[in-house]
């Protein structure tokens, strides 16, 4: 979606990144646009970096839609005239041709407004309706239409379902689904989000093979399956995820290093290994900045209430220690008239 770029002065723009520049910190960021208004959106990117002072990077790289795989030099361009100047641009890809979002990324912007249940209503609306399906095949520079910049139904790939009745459909193209069920693409686009209740997450076919290498001969980029990490098991495998969360790496080392050889294979190996490392390191510091936060709220708590926190401590450690004990014998000091008795028949816990 274009969205509006509305940080126009400079005291907006340092506001987003000042308190993250001044300790080091880095402006990542989902650009508004990837498609019909990219460069205007890597624009404001750039122009948050200068004027706060900070490092920035593009997420997930791309000129999203058919049409706009022209685009995608003139971006890089612009990203080499910000580092020409000194700024500290860079961006980080997936290896796929194909973005994934929501079905209802295909629908005008103001149908969205004031939430999904909002959304819902104006598609069950008979005469708004006519009015979604039209836009939808109208080409418009006001917003990134998902449906047009895939080029055709073929390359709009439907990839998980809420509800069960439409899950049989996981896999489909939108042009099957429509073929199947004797509507229009436009008009089924409407109907799933409104069977599923959902935005419906779906695949595009969106960008060139040509701009991925591009992209990843680039020294500044990074890579990132911009995917969660999903068990290949249980609920998990009546959706069909995108291939990013597992091949993102496999693609890249596989495909662009040893096969088209777009980087060198020590270089790729040695970009993996530093983005590696890096995520450890964050992943220390957040973990290390936690438990100095809750030690900190834990004494602000103490200092209040010492005996009280110094109970709720005791009970919390024995909640956390007694399920690992597998055998517990509990002597009370102050009983009185019977006889203790150890059973010493038992074996781990067990009676015989």
């Amino acid at each position: 979606m274009r969205g509006e770029f509305l940080l126009e002065s400079g005291q907006q723009r340092e506001g987003i990144g000042g308190a993250a520049g001044e300790s080091g910190g880095m402006y990542i960021s989902h650009i508004r646009s990837e498609g019909n208004s990219v460069m205007e959106a890597l624009d404001e990117l750039i122009t948050i970096a200068r004027e706060a002072n900070i490092r920035a990077e593009v997420y997930h790289l791309k000129s999203s839609g058919q049409a706009n795989s022209p685009l995608f030099d003139d971006a890089i361009a612009m990203i080499e005239r910000a580092r020409a100047e000194g700024l500290e641009i860079t961006a980080d890809v997936y290896t796929y041709p194909a973005g994934s979002t929501g079905l209802n990324a295909a629908i005008p912007p103001w149908v969205q407004e004031g939430g999904f249940e909002a959304s819902l209503a104006r598609m069950q609306d008979a005469e708004l309706r006519d009015r979604i399906a039209q836009e939808m095949i109208e080409p418009s520079t006001e917003w990134d239409n998902m449906y047009l910049g895939a080029g055709t139904p073929d390359n709009i790939l439907l990839v998980a379902f809420k509800n069960d009745a439409l899950k049989p459909l996981t896999g489909m193209t939108l042009a099957e689904v429509a073929a199947r069920r004797g509507t229009s693409p436009e008009d089924t686009i409407i109907d799933l989000v409104i069977e599923d209740d959902s935005r419906v997450a779906t695949a595009y076919f969106l960008m060139s093979e040509e701009n991925i290498a591009k992209k990843i001969a680039q020294p500044w980029m990074a890579f990132g399956s911009d995917a969660e990490s999903l068990a290949p098991e249980g609920v998990f495998l009546k959706s069909n995820p995108h291939p990013r969360a597992y091949g993102t790496f496999a693609r890249l080392l596989g495909r662009y290093v040893r096969e088209e050889q777009v980087i060198p294979l020590a270089e790729g190996e040695k970009d993996q290994r530093i983005r590696e490392a890096d995520g450890y390191r964050l992943k220390r510091i957040n973990e290390a900045e936690g438990d100095v936060a809750r030690f900190s709220a834990l004494l602000a708590e103490y200092s209040k209430a010492p005996e009280v926190t110094r109970r709720r401590i005791y009970l919390e450690t024995l909640q956390e220690v007694m399920p690992a004990i597998r055998s517990k014998i509990i002597v009370d000091e102050q009983t009185h008239g019977i006889l203790p008795l150890l059973n010493l028949d038992t074996r781990n816990g067990d009676r015989p």
